[in-house]
């Protein structure tokens, strides 16, 4: 099973976008800015008839709406929204909503604010919502039409912790439950079957970039399919945590990281706002039990400085780079 997320960012950066008082769980925030025809994972068309408190609210927090990602053309009127405000008067053409700031790309985590748009001002620079009220969604945010952006709500529970859905899945209070052989508030304890040994780790990459694209694999390629644990030297990964800028389980993750997806295979990441220069995750190396040399580890990364050391049992880390090629993991080291 693979598993994708969009990732949002957890502290308080400029391009903060949720806020959560542990400093120890990871959070998708409730509502999010998107192309409308696109697909985002755990989140569908937000309909502006319902829950206007929920919407009001989390928008006012941050004055905006992150971002999912979207691309868009310099034309103001692509950046417009799935909604007509109805505040016009009879004959008059409609007014509009657009995202402020509209660029041709506008990345994940990205805040973005809305602005009203009047006809007679159509193509003329706009205010900046920094807060709504219920009465001003109630008023503009009717009359749904075919705009190249919407809003969209997550289907996630609010309490629902993101690490859980790399071996669990949320239920409606928020709780983990948890696929066959793990365990843990959020899955993250795993009891290997008969046959095979799970090895603690810990992944650490020296990134030489502030924005790149970082990653590890077994295999030749950086593909879906792994070789069976029953061929001699192969090996699998099993991550319990999402990219961070703080080594451990539990740790917050990468504020900046997005795209992570992560099998069994190994996983791939970007990275656009690293304000130091290591990000970790944790997880086991999965062998079968006369395995004690893995075959063909690759690392991804952007820059050809950047690394990557990996600490299985506690024991010294190994390093690699993208220049080695298919190098080798030591179980016994």
């Amino acid at each position: 099973m693979s598993y994708y997320f969009p990732l949002f960012p957890l502290v308080a950066l400029v391009l903060l976008v949720v806020s959560f008082p542990s400093g120890e769980s990871f959070y998708q925030p409730a509502f999010a800015i998107g192309a409308t025809q696109a697909t985002y994972p755990n989140y569908v068309l937000y309909d502006y008839r319902k829950d206007l408190p929920a919407f009001v609210g989390a928008y006012n927090a941050y004055g905006g709406l992150p971002s999912l990602g979207f691309d868009v053309s310099t034309s103001s009127r692509s950046c417009l929204l799935d909604v007509t405000p109805s505040s016009v008067s009879p004959g008059e053409p409609p007014a509009a909503v657009r995202s402020c700031n509209c660029a041709q790309a506008v990345a994940v985590n990205e805040l973005v604010p809305l602005q009203m748009l009047l006809p007679s001002f159509f193509d003329q620079p706009a205010p900046c919502a920094g807060h709504f009220t219920a009465s001003d969604v109630q008023q503009f945010f009717l009359n749904v039409t075919a705009g190249p952006l919407a809003v969209y709500r997550s289907t996630l529970p609010s309490n629902c912790d993101l690490t859980c859905l790399l071996h669990g899945t949320c239920a409606p209070d928020g709780s983990c439950h948890c696929d066959p052989n793990w365990s843990g508030a959020t899955c993250s304890r795993f009891q290997p079957p008969a046959g095979l040994t799970a090895h603690p780790m810990t992944l650490q990459w020296a990134a030489a970039g502030s924005s790149e694209e970082l990653g590890v694999w077994f295999g030749p390629t950086t593909s879906y399919h792994c070789a069976s644990l029953q061929e001699k030297g192969t090996c699998q990964f099993q991550f319990t945590s999402l990219p961070s800028e703080q080594p451990g389980f539990g740790a917050s993750p990468l504020a900046g990281s997005t795209d992570v997806l992560t099998n069994q295979c190994g996983t791939t990441f970007t990275v656009d706002q690293l304000s130091g220069s290591s990000v970790y995750m944790s997880g086991y190396v999965v062998a079968n039990t006369t395995t004690s040399l893995c075959t063909c580890l690759q690392v991804v990364a952007t820059h050809s400085a950047s690394y990557l050391l990996i600490s299985v049992d506690g024991n010294q880390p190994q390093k690699y780079s993208q220049q080695g090629g298919c190098g080798l993991l030591d179980l016994s080291a």
